[in-house]
């Protein structure tokens, strides 16, 4: 069982996405001064409650969601989408991709939901703020004033707008 715990409180503050091309645009972001944990909880003894705890990662910032590719760890987080994996078995989760950035990230109304279609697209949910996202290949869609759900390829490419007119979609879809 895989947990993430929020640690702090938050605030709006502006924050400049640097895109691929070089060009720059400032966004409101929630944001936190204070890193969040991510830790796997096992149960040891075998009776059905978990009792130990090994932290995995101690430097995320407020990430609602992640879902498991392979030995890739997703994580929605501040208006992007990104993906971690060990370099080696069993050794820290130091290999990082930025996927998604530029999604909304306004209040509690941000990327929040990952999922994952049997057709291996994958789906994030985001809120009602301007959206000005850019996958991994450099695809770049603008949405205004409302939330979607976006899909994009595993590796970040081919990000496309699934769904939008949305308040605030939230969680998995």
């Amino acid at each position: 069982l895989l947990w993430i715990r929020w640690v702090g409180s938050a605030r709006n503050a502006p924050e400049t996405i640097t895109y691929r091309d070089g060009t720059t645009r400032t966004m409101i972001r929630w944001m936190s001064s204070t890193p969040d944990p991510l830790a796997v909880l096992r149960d040891t003894n075998g009776d059905g409650r978990w009792d130990r705890s090994e932290t995995l990662m101690d430097d995320l910032f407020m990430p609602p969601s992640l879902l498991r590719v392979g030995e890739w760890l997703y994580f929605t987080t501040r208006g992007s989408v990104i993906r971690r994996k060990r370099s080696m078995p069993q050794g820290p989760f130091d290999v990082q991709e930025r996927l998604v950035q530029g999604l909304a990230a306004w209040h509690q109304h941000q990327t929040s939901g990952l999922s994952r279609s049997l057709d291996n697209w994958i789906y994030v949910t985001c809120g009602d703020e301007d959206s000005h996202a850019e996958g991994a290949d450099g695809t770049r869609i603008d949405l205004f004033r409302n939330g979607g759900v976006w899909q994009m390829r595993p590796d970040g490419t081919r990000l496309g707008l699934f769904a939008n007119g949305f308040r605030n979609p939230y969680r998995d879809v």
